[in-house]
Order: structure tokens, then C-alpha cells, then sequence
């Protein structure tokens, strides 16, 4: 048999809950939670921003290298008598086209990587808007704070290779 609570129960566990909410700093780490998830998301923007900056450029230099210093030419002059400069030119050739293609991997490798993820909604339902405040903050705040962690994790990697693409 269910019994409802009387009135006066329900005000003293609301009384409680907002004492015990009021007493701590859970509202406060949850702000800052937030605000920490945010940047780590900002973080993956930016650096997807870059990459198809540093991709879009260097597709136009790759293209007008090929045009100035053609690759076919270089591998040609292997044909050639090897003095220093035949060699020189191969090896300055063979180590741009090498080095481009490597940025141009890294960027895209950046761009590609997985993506992050949000948080699950579907765990507001009745149940957790009906808890106390105190437990249902609680519960957010943790939340936030893993997919914080997670994010940044993923935000090192990211950052990681694009400095060894950048260099």
C-alpha cells in the first residue's frame, strides 16, 4: 500500500535538502565544471579550424611547388651524371615533397579524429528531476567533470599531433 507523505515531511526533506545544498559548494564546482567543459570543447574547435587552414594552404603550396619543382624532373636528373648539385637538387626536392605530404597528414589526421562526447540527456527523466537537489547537482557535477577529463585527454592528443605536424 502506498502512503503519501503528509505535507509537513515533504517541507522538512526540502528543508534539509536545501540546508545541505546551501552548505556546500556544489553549485559553485558545477559552474566551474561547466565552464571547464565548454574551453575543452572550444580547444577542439580551434584546432579543427586550424587544420583546415594549414590543409587549404598547404595544397596551394604542394600545387605551386609542383609547378616550380616538379618531382618527375627531380627523380629525372638521376639519369644525369651525379655531381653535388644533381644531388643536392634530388635530395632538396624528395625532402620537400616529404615534408609536405607529412604537415598535410597531420592536418588531416587532426580533423579526423574522433569525436568528443556530449552529455546523455536521457538521464534527466522523472526520476533525477524528482531527486533532491542536492543528489541531482551531484550527479551533473560528475558527470561534467568525466567528459571534462575525457575531453582534455583527447585535447593533448590533438594538440600532440599538431605540434608534429606544425614542426
Amino acid at each position: 500500500m502506498f502512503v503519501i507523505p503528509s505535507n509537513n515531511k515533504i517541507d522538512e526533506e526540502r528543508l534539509y535538502d536545501k540546508a545541505m545544498y546551501d552548505l556546500t559548494s556544489v553549485d559553485e564546482c558545477l559552474s566551474i565544471c561547466v565552464h571547464e567543459y565548454d574551453i575543452e570543447r572550444n580547444k577542439k574547435q580551434s584546432f579543427d579550424n586550424r587544420a583546415s587552414l594549414i590543409i587549404t594552404v598547404l595544397t596551394a603550396i604542394i600545387i605551386a611547388i609542383y609547378d616550380k619543382i616538379p618531382l618527375k624532373s627531380a627523380l629525372s636528373m638521376l639519369d644525369e651524371p651525379l655531381t653535388f648539385v644533381v644531388l643536392m637538387q634530388i635530395i632538396t626536392t624528395v625532402l620537400i615533397y616529404i615534408l609536405l605530404i607529412t604537415a598535410f597528414y597531420y592536418g588531416i589526421r587532426i580533423i579526423s579524429v574522433k569525436t568528443f562526447e556530449n552529455f546523455d540527456i536521457t538521464i534527466i527523466d522523472g526520476d533525477f528531476i524528482a531527486a533532491a537537489k542536492m543528489d541531482s547537482v551531484s550527479k551533473l557535477l560528475e558527470i561534467y567533470l568525466n567528459l571534462t577529463v575525457i575531453h582534455r585527454r583527447k585535447n593533448e592528443t590533438f594538440d600532440t599531433t599538431y605540434k608534429r605536424g606544425r614542426d
